[in-house]
């Protein structure tokens, strides 16, 4: 898929994208994730 966005912006959302995966991915997260 393909958006009209500068590619700076677009490294930076999938850079943000990917630390709130490994965010979300850390074992301190996921058992409150998870209970929720």
């Amino acid at each position: 898929m393909t958006y009209p966005v500068h590619k700076p912006t677009a490294n930076a959302l999938v850079t943000l994208n990917e630390r709130l995966c490994i965010y979300l991915n850390s074992p301190l997260v996921s058992p409150g994730v998870v209970s929720l």
